[in-house]
């Protein structure tokens, strides 16, 4: 699809568990490892006990210092309001192959109203047991088992779903450690070929190959692994990149981060030199920055040995692999390299230019991409059309939409019909009901027939049924499929490699109502007031501005007078406290709510949000709320069971520009928020 503008990516945020594991790190390197003796220290130092464990020192991510010394099993700071407790599981056997009994204990940190459960190790040296390695397995988990064997350490515990009841986490979790440089890190044996992230309800881990989960679910987003690293995010706001071990290996700082490429990464840095407007920069695979800490208006990716850069934000250059400027900066905008040539517009008009920045291919089109299999798709008169490397048309612009050539084939659009064209331009697919198409990987698309995928071949068979919500390229003789219930992998003949539920409901589940008020967060920002919310038919819920931005709906908190913007309680999200700077004006709420539940929860994992003043309706039932996933609630709420339930849909656009339903599901509603006045 021809790009008309440079997008920009979604920040993301910092979380304990990622400050929790840096300290963790840090400490692990202090230690090199404990040496191999020719006489057992169990022999020299005695059989580890019980009262041994209760009395030992650990490694501990609550404590300044990094460590604490248990007195009969508990360790108390009253000042700092802390206690940590050595719980009832515990395991002894040989972690550091020197053919001594070593221990891991899981220890229990009560702080700020918080229970941190953590993997801490003990082993054997010359002077007694000294503590080795830290891992937080998270806030109030459950752990079901503990072991050591072959010098490996497993855990089963369980976790907190978004979704669960404080005291009563459902997520299923068993992870496996090996003592590495003093550090207790993920198990490797399983960390073998091509990973795949894995949704489980609102968290992402990863799988290899044969299903066997690698990475626990435990973060926000997850990103493919390009040149062996991932982008992460814990809390969906900061990104950092881990390694094929689930090690957090660059830290969480980024507002967005890029796939690697030729050693680099294009990663988003707001904030940073706040005196500057650049917030682009490229980073290295030990996560510093390159080129002297440049930073940049714009970048595209390295490709060919050049990327495309901008330092104001007007003008667009290119730069090599060591940060020199081989191309001045003088283009309006600029693409990536493809084929010896490259995209650059002129004013209003593109055309291709060589990597001495000479035109090969003078200013004339609309809009242009790279040079993909030999054609580069170009728009003349509005329609999509291909040229080759001597800029002269082999394929017509007769096209709404045009993508790039993989395999022989580019998916095109023309008067709402989708089909697959040659390089010669002739229509080779053309499928009946065909809504959606991908490009073509391995000799084999994803395409959209009725609202449901499947795969076809070159020639148009479907070698695999539609039967998916969603399914991806092929790569490597694998692909990843997702409908309403499951996610999984499937090969290239149609078979399920892996299939793992979405979500879990528990028989008898049923509608959980909140009746909302926030509590009041931390932070505080400065602002107005004008009218109540259009979104919520309440006295107490108003529409208010910060810093030119608006928020809808404000609500009074807990306190009864403090208002309380942008809190979201079906993902968690504490919003902040609102500092008037003028008087709430005298006025009266007139909303009528589309829905008088504001926030819900479903089983698919998902939150959805009422919609606000967009008044939309399909099929002559009214939209309603919208969700996480891009879909929306469809008609009135069915509360004729305990467990309420609601129809779902995702929606495309006709060939006339009309909102139409592509598919649709009905879903369970497993929390319900329902904001109201203080006091009722």
């Amino acid at each position: 699809m021809v790009r008309m503008q440079h997008l920009c990516k979604r920040g993301w945020g910092t979380c304990l568990y990622t400050i929790a594991l840096t300290i963790a790190l840090s400490f692990g390197t202090m230690l090199n490892g404990a040496p191999a003796y020719a006489v057992p220290l169990s022999q020299a130092n005695g059989p580890l006990t019980l009262t041994t464990l209760r009395n030992a020192e650990y490694r501990n991510l609550n404590t300044e210092s990094g460590l604490v010394q248990l007195t009969d099993g508990k360790f108390e700071d009253a000042e700092a309001g802390l206690a940590v407790t050595l719980a009832d599981f515990y395991a002894i056997g040989d972690i550091n192959g020197d053919g001594a009994d070593d221990a891991v204990v899981i220890l229990v940190a009560e702080t700020a109203g918080s229970s941190f459960v953590s993997l801490a190790g003990l082993v054997a040296d010359t002077s007694g047991h000294t503590p080795a390695g830290v891992v937080l397995l998270g806030d109030r988990v459950r752990v079901n088992e503990l072991s050591v064997a072959n010098g490996i350490v497993t855990v089963d515990y369980q976790r907190l779903r978004p979704t669960d009841d404080p005291c009563c986490p459902t997520q299923a979790v068993t992870a496996a450690y090996a003592l590495r440089r003093g550090l207790l890190a993920p198990y490797q044996a399983r960390a073998f070929g091509r990973l795949f992230p894995y949704q489980d309800g609102q968290l992402f881990g990863y799988v290899n190959v044969l299903g066997q989960p690698v990475i626990p679910a435990q973060f926000a987003l997850a990103g493919d692994f390009s040149e062996g690293l991932a982008a992460v995010s814990y809390d969906g706001r900061s990104t950092g990149y881990i390694n094929q071990l689930g090690e957090l290996v660059i830290d969480p700082r980024f507002s967005y981060a890029g796939p690697f490429q030729q050693g680099m990464a294009i990663v988003g840095v707001p904030g940073v030199d706040a005196n500057r407007r650049f917030l682009t920069a490229f980073i290295n695979r030990d996560g510093r920055f390159v080129f002297d800490d440049v930073r940049f208006a714009a970048a595209e990716p390295f490709n060919e040995g050049l990327a495309a850069v901008s330092f104001d934000g007007e003008r667009y250059g290119y730069i090599d692999l060591v940060g020199n400027v081989v191309i001045e900066p003088q283009f309006t905008y600029a693409e990536s390299f493809g084929e010896g040539l490259a995209p650059v517009r002129i004013g209003e008009e593109y055309g291709f230019i060589d990597r001495t920045g000479r035109f090969v291919i003078p200013p004339q089109f609309e809009a242009a991409e790279p040079f993909q299999e030999g054609r580069a798709q170009v728009v003349v008169r509005g329609k999509t059309g291909y040229i080759d490397h001597r800029g002269e048309l082999v394929i017509e612009p007769a096209f709404d939409y045009g993508g790039d050539f993989f395999n022989g084939r580019a998916l095109v659009a023309s008067d709402g019909k989708l089909g697959y064209i040659d390089e010669a331009g002739n229509l080779e697919v053309d499928l009946p009901n065909m809504t959606r198409g991908d490009n073509f990987a391995e000799g084999l698309a994803p395409v959209a027939i009725d609202g449901q995928y499947g795969y076809i071949d070159l020639q148009g068979n479907l070698v695999i049924p539609p039967q998916f919500s969603h399914a991806s390229r092929f790569r490597n003789g694998l692909a990843t499929f997702e409908t309403a219930e499951s996610w999984g992998i499937i090969n290239n003949i149609g078979e399920v490699v892996l299939e793992i539920p979405r979500f879990d409901r528990a028989a008898g589940a049923t509608t959980q109502l909140v009746a909302f008020l926030p509590a009041l967060p931390e932070e505080a920002r400065s602002g107005s007031c004008n009218e109540h919310s259009r979104l919520l038919g309440l006295a107490s819920a108003w529409r208010c501005t910060v810093n030119a931005e608006i928020f809808d709906p404000c609500l009074v908190g807990d306190d009864g007078e403090t208002l309380v913007c942008n809190t979201a309680p079906a993902t968690g999200g504490l919003g902040f406290r609102l500092t008037l700077d003028r008087p709430l004006p005298d006025v009266h709420a007139t909303t009528e709510p589309l829905s008088p539940i504001w926030q819900l929860r479903l089983d698919d994992g998902q939150a959805c949000t009422l919609l606000g003043a967009l008044r939309l309706t399909l099929d002559e039932k009214a939209v309603t709320h919208v969700c996480t996933d891009a879909q929306l609630l469809l008609g009135a709420i069915d509360q004729s069971s305990s467990l309420w339930t609601v129809e779902k849909v995702s929606v495309v656009n006709d060939e006339e520009g009309e909102f139409v339903i592509e598919s649709s599901t009905t879903v369970a509603i497993l929390t319900a928020w329902q904001a109201t006045e203080p006091g009722e």
